[in-house]
């Protein structure tokens, strides 16, 4: 597994660092992966899997684990970015213009102009981004939504450089319907940047189900023992394999609900102060 550096190491604990506590394995290896690799200047990579998986949630880590080296841009349906983006950010998948207004938006910069404008304010922007050595990181999620117009205006920017350094980076987050989008012939200028694709999976077999379960108990007993400071500090109780099945049924192997039921589970057991959950 590639080791994930972290933004804060040798320091005190960031809000990233405790993010990574709560991911299960495979998610903390595809976010090292993805990391490392824009690290060596990838310039295309793309993250697919059912929205349970936790993948957008992920990809914004990508954004917080390079912060020293990116600025970061997300374009998502699914937030409710401050200023009244809400709408833009709906347009962006369908014009080009707007996808260009929205990233100058969360760049600080917004111009209500013609298309010439746009591109030469993000020509600007990406010019003040190279004097501070970093680049521009686009999270895109829901990128199967994306209209072919806009791929293709989107595509000369993945060459674009200042200096010898290429600079917009891109993580397309998207359905496994994006994968297959990706494979049209219209697509293919596109594939040549993309540099590393990751399937994230809800959690199967019985053995990673108790690995991640049991991860899952021992990680919430320490938040529990951080906030509480008790004088005994709990212990994460063991778990048996008919409780490891039924909530892996309950779940649909959904880690965010898996850990949902743990947290209930492990409530009750310190309550009855039990020491095995069966």
């Amino acid at each position: 597994m590639t080791q994930l550096k972290n933004p804060t190491a040798g320091g005190t604990l960031s809000g990233v660092d405790l993010q990574l506590e709560d991911l299960t394995r495979e998610q903390k290896t595809v976010l090292g992966r993805i990391a490392h690799r824009f690290r060596e200047a990838a310039v295309g990579q793309v993250l697919t899997g059912p929205p349970e998986t936790g993948k957008s949630t992920l990809a914004e880590m990508v954004g917080k684990c390079l912060e020293e080296q990116s600025e970061t841009v997300l374009i998502s349906k699914g937030k409710d970015p401050a200023g009244g983006q809400k709408r833009l950010m709906f347009e962006a998948y369908g014009a080009y213009p707007y996808f260009l207004s929205a990233v100058l938006k969360q760049l600080g910069f917004f111009v209500r102009g013609e298309e010439p404008d746009l591109v030469e304010q993000l020509v600007e922007q990406l010019r003040k981004l190279r004097t501070e050595d970093k680049r521009l990181l686009l999270i895109i999620d829901d990128a199967q939504d994306i209209s072919p117009t806009v791929w293709k205006r989107l595509q000369p920017w993945l060459d674009y450089q200042d200096r010898g350094v290429r600079m917009i980076q891109v993580l397309l987050v998207g359905s496994p319907e994006l994968k297959k989008k990706l494979g049209d012939p219209a697509m293919r200028g596109w594939r040549r940047w993309i540099h590393g694709t990751y399937d994230l999976s809800l959690v199967k077999g019985w053995k990673l189900a108790g690995e991640e379960a049991r991860r899952m108990l021992k990680r919430a007993c320490e938040v529990i023992n951080e906030k509480t400071q008790p004088t005994d500090p709990i212990r994460p109780p063991q778990i048996s394999w008919f409780a490891v099945q039924k909530i892996v049924k309950e779940s649909g192997g959904r880690p965010g609900r898996m850990k949902e039921l743990l947290k209930r589970v492990l409530s009750a057991n310190i309550r009855e102060g039990g020491s095995r959950i069966s």
